[in-house]
């Protein structure tokens, strides 16, 4: 078929060493004191880990007074993504602490991928032509209880190895698009 596209398994088992980490602290219908909190407090605890990082405060209009920090980590080979949003009475400087700790404890297992991330990634490992196979931080009961699906639809085979963190997937149709 002509314009099919091929979905290639997903290969995500070296994450690689960590470029940086990027961030935006943003305040909406806030003063700018806010965000610069939270960007200085985020700086502060990448810089105690050893982690080179650029993190930007942001004020915005908004609808309405809000906070959040949201974090991009830049691995060789992927990218990893925390945030933290604020509420009423809590401090930007703990917000930035509830996204750097996220970040740093998924930094400190070495793996590929999230646990949030993990789950979701094995649809489309179970629709791609080739098996995939990636490291993740934790083998969550969603990443189970999706697997668990997965194989009831005949999709593909789903091993989660929790020793190893090793998710692998071997797809069980050719292409269930090209008919």
């Amino acid at each position: 078929m002509s314009g099919v596209r091929k979905l290639a398994g997903i290969n995500l088992v070296e994450r690689g060493d960590l470029q940086q980490v990027r961030g935006l602290a943003i305040a909406t219908e806030l003063p700018a004191h806010i965000p610069q909190r939270m960007a200085s407090r985020a700086e502060n605890l990448l810089t105690e880990a050893g982690l080179k990082h650029a993190i930007k405060p942001v004020r915005e209009k908004g609808v309405a007074p809000g906070t959040g920090l949201f974090l991009t980590a830049e691995y060789e080979n992927n990218l990893a993504g925390f945030s933290a949003l604020g509420r009423l009475g809590l401090p930007a400087e703990k917000v930035a602490q509830m996204a750097c700790e996220e970040l740093l404890k998924f930094h400190q297992t070495g793996a590929a991928v999230d646990e949030h991330l993990a789950d979701q990634l094995l649809l489309p490992a179970a629709l791609a032509l080739d098996q995939s196979e990636y490291h993740v931080a934790e083998v969550s009961t969603h990443l189970t209880t999706n697997a668990w699906v997965i194989e009831q639809f005949g999709l593909a085979r789903v091993t989660a190895d929790e020793r190893e963190k090793l998710v692998t997937v071997k797809p069980l149709i050719s292409c269930p698009f090209e008919h």
